[in-house]
C-alpha cells in the first residue's frame, strides 16, 4: 500500500475494473482524465485451486485521477454513475 495516497477518491469497493476501458468510457461521457489509479487494501484470502479469482475490490478501495504534473487528482461527483454502469470487458 502507498503510503502517500490521498485523502479522497472515489469508492469502489466490491466492483471490478478494465482500468483502461474505463477511462476510455470517463473520456466518451466528457469527464476529463489523465490515467487512473486504485488504491486500497490488500486481498488477504489466496484464492483456492480450481476457482475463479474474485474480481470484486477489497473495501476500502479507492479510485482517482492526475493532474498533468502526475499529483492525485479527486474524480468529479458525475464520475460514479458512469464508475457504477462499468462492466469490465
Amino acid at each position: 500500500m502507498m503510503d502517500d495516497a490521498p485523502d479522497f477518491g472515489l469508492d469502489v469497493s466490491g466492483l471490478a475494473f478494465n482500468l483502461e476501458q474505463l477511462e476510455a468510457e470517463l473520456k466518451a461521457a466528457g469527464i476529463p482524465v489523465n490515467g487512473l489509479t486504485l488504491h486500497g487494501p490488500s486481498r488477504t484470502n489466496p484464492t483456492p485451486p480450481g476457482t475463479t479469482p474474485d474480481p470484486a475490490l477489497p473495501p476500502g478501495t479507492k479510485l482517482w485521477t492526475h493532474a498533468a504534473d502526475g499529483s492525485p487528482l479527486e474524480l468529479p461527483p458525475e464520475a460514479m454513475a458512469i464508475v457504477q454502469a462499468h462492466i469490465p470487458a
